[in-house]
C-alpha cells in the first residue's frame, strides 16, 4: 500500500500528478494500491457531526479516504474473518 498525503487544492490533486506517482509505484512496487488522502480534509470532516459530513464532502468535491484506508489495511492483513482482541497493558 502506498499512501500519498496531499494538500487539498485542485492544483495538487490533479490527475496527471497522481498518474506520475502511480507510474512510479507500478515500476517499483507492482500491484501496490495508491491511496491519496488529505489530513486537513480528514481532520475537518472528523470534527463535524455525522449529518453535516456529507454536505462538507460535497462542497469539498472529495470523499473521506478513511473507509478506503481501513479496507486496504484489512485486505493486506487478510483479517476479514478474524476477530482480534486488543489488550492495553
Amino acid at each position: 500500500m502506498t499512501f500519498v498525503q496531499l494538500s487539498w487544492s485542485p492544483q495538487l490533486t490533479a490527475a496527471y500528478r497522481l498518474a506520475k506517482i502511480k507510474g512510479w509505484i507500478d515500476a517499483n512496487n507492482p500491484g501496490d494500491p495508491l491511496i491519496p488522502f488529505s489530513v486537513s480534509l480528514e481532520e475537518r470532516l472528523a470534527q463535524l457531526p455525522e449529518d453535516e459530513r456529507a454536505e462538507a464532502q460535497k462542497e469539498a468535491g472529495a470523499q473521506s479516504a478513511l473507509p478506503k484506508i481501513t479496507q486496504a489495511g484489512y485486505s493486506s492483513l487478510d483479517v476479514r474473518g478474524t476477530r482480534w482482541l486488543l489488550v492495553a497493558y
